[in-house]
């Protein structure tokens, strides 16, 4: 796996293992689509005929935005306004019907801002499409709480003026996918109505399953039954994007930014019955919420002085906490920690525990202090 560092028109090649780019930027291995025929996915709207209320859901989810076209339509409540991004030699200006990054004394060095990745919660970071089998990811993302351009992660340390980088092959497939729900075989481009993470991206591809559904065929569903699966089997499900033991490296510590990774060393997973999955506490189909009761409620489940059945379906036995019986479980046993040194992002940390000598990270509590 080769990455290059766009600058002036002039490639620097820098070898780097696949296992510290993928740390670097997030991305796992490709999912459903690399393994499934492209024409067996039709999209969301397909699925909104039979199941209105989860699709009405979604469709306002941040799943549903982690990828869109860069154009005044799609990103009219996050896009900054066009202009100078302070003390950088870069400037954002239009292009053609959308905008493009450049160097300020030299703006017809530019890279296109094609698609954005991410909803807005944290950041968006820029890409496009560079040709079918790689995309360049941009220097420079946007933070819309904090108003703010920074470096995108992993990003920081180019020298000069260098526009991004260039990601090809499996890595620049993987990074796309697990922003769409499907890709044709042969393009990094996605059709419109497959941006974002949507109902087939979990569930698989829906052509056989509407097809039997219209026919009356109710006998074999031709998807997989979420809702019967083990918590391993649901939380590897999810971290085929947020990552699981199965996808990081040996020794990796940043369990607030993969979460299934994180919640599967925890005691409470392993004590669980194999209970405690992503689902326990998040609703896939609409965003995390913000209300730290809501998780509090799942903790004293199984930790109060009394108690009924824990919702995952074991009978509470952990020791109630000897410091707070009743709230702040989230704030001492899942802090936030701090995600990258490159980008103000703080996230909760999964790995649930007691953190004698880790103070909460409150870095991030004036901009990022949301659970994902």
């Amino acid at each position: 796996m080769r990455v290059r560092f766009l600058t002036y028109g002039f490639a620097t090649v820098l070898s780097v293992g696949t296992f510290a780019l993928l740390l670097a930027t997030g991305c796992n291995q490709p999912h459903e689509t690399a393994r499934t025929s492209y024409a067996a996915y039709l999209g969301n709207s397909a699925c909104a005929e039979c199941h209105a209320a989860e699709s009405k859901k979604h469709h306002n989810s941040r799943h549903a935005t982690t990828m869109r076209s860069v154009d005044l339509k799609s990103l009219s409540r996050d896009f900054p306004v066009a202009g100078d991004i302070p003390n950088t030699n870069f400037v954002v200006q239009p292009s053609g019907t959308g905008f493009a990054l450049a160097v300020k004394y030299q703006p017809e060095l530019q890279q296109p801002l094609q698609y954005a990745l991410g909803s807005g919660k944290f950041a968006l970071t820029f890409i496009n499409v560079h040709d079918k089998d790689s995309v360049v990811e941009l220097r420079e993302s946007y933070y819309p709480t904090l108003h703010a351009w920074s470096y995108t992660p992993g990003q920081a340390h180019i020298e000069g003026d260098g526009l991004g980088r260039l990601y090809q092959g499996r890595l620049a497939r993987a990074c796309v996918t697990c922003h769409t729900t499907a890709l044709p075989s042969d393009s990094l481009t996605p059709e419109p109505r497959f941006l974002g993470v949507g109902c087939e991206s979990c569930h698989g591809p829906g052509r056989d399953h509407v097809a039997a559904m219209r026919s009356g065929k109710t006998g074999d569903l031709h998807l997989s039954r979420l809702n019967s699966l083990d918590a391993t089997t649901m939380n590897e499900r999810c971290g085929r994007c947020h990552r699981s033991a199965k996808t990081v490296p040996a020794g990796e510590t940043s369990t607030q930014r993969f979460q299934p990774y994180g919640l599967m060393k925890s005691r409470c997973f392993l004590e669980s019955g194999n209970k405690l999955s992503c689902q326990t506490c998040h609703d896939p189909h609409e965003n995390a919420s913000t209300d730290h009761k809501a998780y509090e409620q799942v903790c004293l489940s199984c930790h109060a002085s009394t108690g009924s059945k824990l919702q995952m379906g074991t009978k509470p036995k952990g020791k109630p906490c000897p410091v707070n019986k009743q709230r702040d479980c989230i704030r001492c046993h899942m802090p936030l920690r701090e995600v990258t040194k490159d980008a103000p992002i703080s996230m909760a940390d999964h790995f649930i525990r007691v953190h004698r000598s880790e103070p909460p990270d409150t870095a991030g509590e004036q901009g990022f202090n949301e659970m994902d």
